[in-house]
């Protein structure tokens, strides 16, 4: 496509051509079915499951690229004393791991159309000097319009570097507003990692009412929809809360989808009582294909629609853009119609979260709030591609069928599929490990060391209220069905049979038993319940021989 025909003779940009453009775009997307991938992620997120009679989905044409632990693994790790064993996987270089599945935010490709309009419109912007202005640069402008055509006209978008800094500062508004005041508490199915660490960081408390899905639970489900908050649960509880947290999908309870009717349950009933609704919407594009492929009469809507109208029913969303083709970017989204907030009180948060923008990035609300214009322009062409029901079918087929292929190669392997991770009962594959030694954080490790895959720990350290008693008994708050680790799939990277190759030697291991004699585990340094220790953790092993011996068992021993 020629960017030429974008650009006035006199070298200005005809800005309607532009949005006309990605509009015309982001809607022939928004309209591009997809039976096959529905059908897809209706079979793999169903198979073996109680509420489709266990009926078992086989995966076949799979082509694996390794049949045996890899054999070069001291070259990349090279561990001849323990002192040089590092367990934390964010402070381990990238280039160490085949598979890294840290996260899936911001950590994917983007799609080759993304490319292509990002260059369309790098050609049709006559100076460069337009895409980095300090203020109202040409990109900002067109955001606004993508935004507002995505999610909905009744919005005040505030963009953010990020998703967390959203949160933030959403809070602080909330905060400095009167909306909220210290102490008060929210109910959520649950809260992630750094939206807990944010919540409890702003003087606030919140009780999570979903419990972790265990492998019991999820093949034992009634519905595909295990985010949600049990009713009866909810309606006790919100008499002593202020605000309602709904994370879709519910990414720190195995990434499971909420359904439509049990959020309009909540809604219906926190609205009575006049709270506020809070809708964490970083994979709310995956929530709503969920929705359509699973809940009676949503079938023929497109996922554009269905989550406009769920953030409409919201007073407020959060999101980040680094889960929707993008590697950089977030933003807060203010519901103008909401019958919560008045005329006075949408002022008042206008005035604070622009405030918050100049102060944490030092430059307006109407500048590029810590985006240039080429990460702006990405954010309009992920969100382009997030509607597209074909391109988010793919991406969840892709994690579920990787878990059925897992289940079906490795009878009782332990390993369930949410919209964007598979998700490992580290304390069932390490059954001796006690709990207070971190079992899904020794897995990992012991992963990485091995097939050089990483993943984040999500069990008893994140969300068990770990603490250390006077005697030095560890003990913890929270009793949580499982120890997770968390394999998140990056967009567009890994094929599902460079996924299933590095991850069924793990699984080939927990069949022979290799697992089964572990039992010492990792023990936290100077521990910190605050929902940020695991970036910068630290630990001791518990019995260096037994891992050293571990990693030479699965990196010698033919699979």
């Amino acid at each position: 496509m020629n960017g030429k025909m974008f650009k006035k003779s006199e070298g200005q940009l005809v800005a309607t051509s532009m949005e006309g453009l990605f509009l015309s775009r982001l809607q022939s997307h928004a309209e591009n079915s997809s039976k096959e991938n529905l059908d897809h992620v209706r079979k793999f997120f169903s198979s073996q499951r109680k509420f489709a009679n266990y009926v078992t989905h086989e995966v076949t044409g799979v082509s694996l690229s390794v049949s045996k632990p890899v054999k070069l693994i001291r070259e990349f790790f090279p561990v001849t004393t323990i002192c040089q064993v590092e367990c934390n996987p964010f402070s381990i270089p990238a280039d160490r791991f085949v598979l890294d599945l840290l996260s899936d935010s911001g950590t994917g490709l983007v799609m080759q159309e993304q490319e292509d309009l990002a260059q369309v419109y790098g050609d049709a912007v006559p100076s460069k000097g337009l895409m980095f202005s300090y203020a109202q640069s040409t990109p900002r402008g067109h955001l606004d319009v993508i935004l507002k055509a995505c999610f909905g006209a009744q919005f005040n978008f505030y963009p953010t570097l990020q998703g967390r800094a959203a949160e933030r500062m959403l809070l602080q508004a909330f905060l400095a507003s009167g909306l909220l005041k210290k102490a008060d508490k929210l109910l959520s199915n649950r809260p992630f990692d750094t939206t807990y660490g944010h919540i409890t960081a702003a003087g606030l408390q919140v009780s999570a009412l979903t419990p972790q899905c265990c492998p019991k639970r999820y093949y034992e489900a009634s519905s595909v929809f295990i985010g949600n908050i049990d009713e009866k649960l909810f309606t006790g509880e919100l008499d002593s809360s202020e605000m309602v947290l709904i994370t879709m999908t519910d990414n720190g309870g195995g990434g499971q989808p909420v359904s439509f009717a049990n959020y309009k349950f909540l809604v219906e009933k926190t609205r009575a009582q006049n709270k506020l609704i809070w809708v964490d919407a970083c994979r709310i594009f995956e929530n709503a294909l969920f929705i359509k492929a699973f809940e009676p009469g949503y079938e023929d809507r497109t996922i554009k629609d269905i989550v406009q109208e769920i953030l409409s029913l919201a007073d407020c969303a959060t999101m980040s853009f680094k889960k929707m083709y993008a590697h950089s970017g977030g933003a807060i989204l203010i519901n103008k119609a909401s019958p919560f907030l008045q005329d006075k009180e949408l002022e008042k948060l206008d005035a604070l979260i622009k405030m918050q923008t100049t102060a944490d990035y030092g430059n307006g609300y109407h500048s590029y709030a810590g985006l240039t214009g080429a990460s702006m322009v990405e954010v309009m062409t992920g969100l382009i591609t997030s509607v597209d029901e074909a391109i988010t079918g793919e991406r969840i087929a892709q994690v579920g069928r990787v878990n059925c292929y897992m289940r079906q190669k490795f009878p009782g392997f332990p390993i369930l599929a949410g919209g964007h991770a598979l998700y490992i009962a580290a304390d069932e594959v390490l059954p001796m490990v006690p709990m207070t030694n971190c079992p899904a954080e020794y897995l990992n490790v012991i992963m990485m060391h091995t097939i050089r895959t990483r993943g984040a720990g999500l069990g008893h350290l994140m969300y068990g209220g770990r603490a250390e008693l006077p005697s030095g008994k560890i003990v913890f708050r929270y009793k949580l069905p499982l120890d997770a680790l968390r394999l998140a799939i990056p967009r567009n990277l890994y094929s599902d049979d460079e996924l299933i190759s590095q991850l069924s030697v793990i699984g080939e291991a927990f069949v022979r038993g290799a697992f089964r004699s572990l039992k010492a585990g990792l023990s936290p340094i100077d521990y910190i319940d605050n929902g940020f220790y695991h970036f910068g953790a630290k630990y001791n092993f518990v019995d260096e021989e037994e891992f050293l011996n571990a990693v030479d068992c699965l990196t010698c021993t033919d699979t």
